[in-house]
């Protein structure tokens, strides 16, 4: 939350790549707290409330996002991702949305957010089957941009913000709010 208010807050900003460290992009939640149970009855709620506030914020910067996904992205981790304008997924990397093995659901924009990306049909079976998919099927399907070597998932996404950098910021941020309104009619 802090780091997308502190982007959202630099006029000077053209465009924003998000990423993970090391070989994991994002892994989501704590899947043993929530085997074992929450310590209070809605701390699930105001952790998703946190991942979804931050998602809708970002989704919201006037400038293109870009996910550089350089491993797995599970749960939340796929659903900040889809929270982004764009993703450019390791070659090696998994994604999916396995909350319904838990008993709970993509709660942070995942449901809306990929059924919008990918089709109705397509993100249900995703979502009913908690079902991951490697990056070939993830680019088949239209949720990533790109598929690069897993060593090359930065640079790629870099190259890819400096040409939409390089464009006239105030046509760029007309555009990006001109489609988001589309797609939500």
């Amino acid at each position: 939350e802090q780091a997308v208010e502190s982007a959202a807050n630099r006029p000077e900003l053209r465009a924003l790549i998000i990423t993970g460290s090391g070989n994991c992009f994002m892994a989501g939640g704590d899947i043993n707290m929530m085997r074992q149970g929450l310590t209070e009855p809605f701390e699930f709620f105001r952790l998703h409330d946190r991942l979804t506030s931050a998602g809708n914020r970002l989704a919201r910067l006037p400038v293109p996002v870009i996910a550089a996904i350089n491993g797995h992205a599970f749960g939340g981790g796929l659903e900040l991702a889809l929270a982004c304008d764009m993703r450019i997924l390791s070659a090696t990397a998994r994604v999916g949305l396995p909350e319904v093995g838990l008993g709970i659901l993509p709660a942070s924009g995942g449901t809306a957010r990929l059924a919008r990306l990918i089709g109705r049909e397509r993100a249900l079976y995703l979502e009913l089957s908690g079902e991951a998919i490697d990056a070939a099927e993830a680019l088949r399907l239209g949720l990533v941009l790109r598929v690069v070597a897993p060593e090359t998932v930065v640079a790629e996404a870099r190259a890819l913000a400096a040409r939409l950098a390089a464009q006239a910021p105030a046509s760029v941020a007309m555009i990006k709010r001109a489609v988001t309104l589309a797609a939500d009619m």
